[in-house]
């Protein structure tokens, strides 16, 4: 399946488009803040659309086991990153096609 898919943009962004644009941003396993900055969103609007994407399964949250610096009290730091599934990326298909039909 093709991860790169071009997305039209025209002003202010639907619903809809910003979670295309989330998910393509999510192709591969990626931190929070490059979500954020991708995306261009805000950290707010994250927690607000991130967890209905898990829910529905559009979108996958992984615990990543990091290990750290040995000399710190912590040596392992768990962090978390987001990949699109393979719904989320027909869901955007799906989207990039119903959006070059309407604008036929």
């Amino acid at each position: 399946m093709n991860s790169e898919i071009d997305l039209p943009r025209q002003g202010k962004r639907s619903e809809v488009e910003l979670v295309c644009v989330i998910l393509n941003s999510s192709v591969k396993p990626v931190r929070q803040t490059y979500l954020i900055y991708s995306a261009n969103i805000n950290a707010h609007m994250f927690k607000k659309i991130v967890p209905k994407l898990i829910k529905k399964k559009l979108l996958e949250e992984i615990s990543i086991v990091n290990k750290g610096c040995k000399l710190s009290k912590n040596p392992k730091i768990t962090f978390y990153a987001y990949k699109t599934t393979e719904k989320g990326l027909l869901f955007v298909k799906k989207w990039k096609e119903l959006n070059r039909l309407w604008r036929e």
